[in-house]
């Protein structure tokens, strides 16, 4: 999923094999807290603090709240 406004990307949606969704905003960060926790407590150290490095990422465990963000994000850039 791609959210534009006119000729210039917004935000990125993708899906991993694990089921999760990383919402990717570009030149912003999300406003969200959950953008900065990490997704499970038992991931390795390197791999948890990912996220609180990299604020402009957000990992979503459904398809269905992936697109509600998304489509918030389509409706502000009307």
């Amino acid at each position: 999923m791609i959210v534009m406004d006119g000729k210039r990307v917004v935000a990125k949606a993708r899906r991993y094999g694990t089921g999760w969704w990383l919402l990717k905003l570009e030149s912003a960060c999300w406003v969200d807290s959950r953008a900065r926790q990490p997704l499970r407590s038992d991931l390795p150290a390197g791999f948890r603090d990912l996220f609180s490095r990299y604020p402009d990422m957000l990992a979503v465990k459904s398809k269905r709240e992936a697109r509600r963000i998304m489509g918030g994000l389509a409706e502000a850039c009307r």
